[in-house]
This record gives structure tokens, C-alpha cells and sequence, in this order.
């Protein structure tokens, strides 16, 4: 079930997905997907795990994902707009 921090429109879209990911007919929307990485294909099994993923630049939905792959990319760009922490700054 999707968090309650996200909104109707949100769930809604979760929803309408719902069927597609349950037929097993979906696939990863993440431009990177970590399971096909490691040689498991793009496809959404039923019962998996998965998220909605959204394009950074649009804030549009992009499609199901796997949940690893989309939060590993949410981590990424996380990491990544942060700035080096003190703690590892070169003395």
C-alpha cells in the first residue's frame, strides 16, 4: 500500500497500474534498472515490490519500478545534490 504522504492522485495512479503489475505485464521505468543489471530482465513480477516513479525533470509519473531500482535512484540523487560532509573533507 502506498504511503499516506502521498496524495490521491498518487494512489490513484498506483491503482490504475495495479492490474498491469498483477498480469505481470509491466516493466521497470527506471532509466536504470538494477534487475536487469543483474541478468533478472525488466519485468515486474506479480507480488513484487514496486514503486511509482517519477521524472526528476517533469514531475511527471514515469511508470511502475522496481522498488530497489527506484529507491536506489531516489538515494543517488539524494547523495549526489548534498554536499560533502566535513568529515570526509581532506586535511
Amino acid at each position: 500500500m502506498a504511503s499516506k504522504k502521498y496524495g490521491a492522485a498518487h494512489r490513484a495512479e498506483r491503482e490504475r497500474w495495479q492490474t498491469t503489475i498483477d498480469n505481470g505485464e509491466a516493466q521497470c521505468a527506471e532509466p536504470i534498472c538494477l534487475q536487469a543489471r543483474d541478468g533478472h530482465g525488466r519485468r515486474i513480477n506479480p507480488g513484487e515490490p514496486w514503486d511509482l516513479a517519477h521524472d526528476r525533470a517533469t514531475g511527471d509519473w514515469r511508470g511502475p519500478a522496481h522498488a530497489r531500482c527506484n529507491r536506489s535512484e531516489g538515494a543517488h540523487y539524494g547523495n549526489t545534490s548534498k554536499p560533502p560532509s566535513p568529515k570526509n573533507w581532506a586535511l
